[in-house]
This record gives structure tokens, sequence and C-alpha cells, in this order.
């Protein structure tokens, strides 16, 4: 009898125990007790008209993969293209979302924050002074992130400027370049993380 009634009493705690863990918040809570973030990453929009492979590998390494490899959750590439065609966003349009189309993607993804970016300008000018070449990049990005606990929406633009003096023969625009890209999607990410680390 006392068996009996100590295997009922740990069926009821078994029973007890499933309930809580179906009833916690596991989307947004991991075994550590650590709220888990859940952003979408729009892709981003490239006008500058600079498709030079170390400005698309910087894009890629400093925003497209950059929250994934920090610990954030991204959601996945499928469930985000899906919210963006309910918000009836067509990425190929080149244009930054809206306000209104963040929400829905937010809404529809089940994401905490959603993050477009557009690079709007990378430049470069020149001036030589022989033997002497100074070569100065610019670059301006445009962020806007939306926070779905707030219903609220941050627009933040980074510039940033690079020279490069080197002599005649060595001068390109990669260094300044480059240099200058990562020095604003490094800022642009401090401020991004800033955003979502408010309480």
């Amino acid at each position: 009898m006392k068996k009996m009634l100590t295997l009922i009493f740990a069926l009821f705690l078994s029973i007890g125990f499933l309930s809580f863990a179906n009833a916690a918040p596991r989307h947004s809570i991991d075994f550590s007790g650590k709220k888990i973030i859940n952003i979408v990453l729009m892709p981003y929009i490239n006008v500058s008209g600079d498709e030079s492979n170390y400005v698309l590998d910087s894009l890629k390494s400093d925003y497209t993969d950059y929250f994934a490899n920090n610990g954030f959750k991204v959601v996945s590439k499928e469930i985000a293209e899906a919210a963006m065609t309910t918000a009836e966003y067509i990425a190929s349009d080149n244009i930054i979302a809206s306000d209104e189309v963040l929400q829905s993607i937010a809404e529809n993804a089940n994401a905490d924050f959603v993050i477009a970016m557009e690079v709007e300008e990378i430049s470069t000018s020149r001036e030589d002074e022989f033997p002497k070449t100074k070569l100065t990049a610019k670059v301006k990005l445009l962020y806007k992130i939306y926070n779905k606990s707030e219903n609220k929406v941050y627009q933040f633009r980074i510039a940033t400027t690079k020279d490069n003096k080197a002599t005649l023969a060595e001068v390109g625009p990669k260094y300044a370049v480059k240099t200058a890209l990562n020095q604003a999607l490094e800022r642009g990410n401090h401020r991004l993380i800033e955003i979502i680390n408010i309480k």
C-alpha cells in the first residue's frame, strides 16, 4: 500500500512538472534563465553603387552574420521571408522598410526586434601631391530598428571617413573604403545593441 501511494505521488509530481514546463515561456527564456531575444535581420539595401567583393564581405560579416555570431537568436530566413511577403515588402525594390512594414514583420515572425539597414553612400575622393596621393573614403549607413515591446521605431544614421596616404603606385580605394565601412558597421552595431538593451 505504501509503495502504491509513493507511485501515485510520483505520478502527480511528474504531471505537475510537465504542466509547468509547457506553461513556461520557452521561446523567451533559456535554461540559464537568460532572456532569448528574437531578431529579424532584414536584407541590407545597398544603393551606394559599390558592389566590390571587400564591401560585400564586410557587409556579410558585420551585418548579415553579426547578431547570430554574437549570441542573439536570429529568426530563420524562411520565417523572415514569409513575414516580409505578408507585409508586402519587396527587397528587390531597394527601399528601406517603412515603420508599418517593420511592425507587421515583427508580429508575423514573432520577433522582439526587426532591424533594417541601407548603405546610402560609399564614395572616394583623391588629392595628388607628388609623390604622395591622399585618398579619402566616405561611408553613410541608415539604420531602422523596431522594438515590439515599445511599439517604437528607432532610426539613426552613421557616417565615417578614412584617409589613405600612399605613393601614386600604391594608392587604391580598398584600404580606405574597407576601413571606413568597418568603422561605420561597428558603430552601427554598438548603437543597435544599446537600443536592444534599453530596460
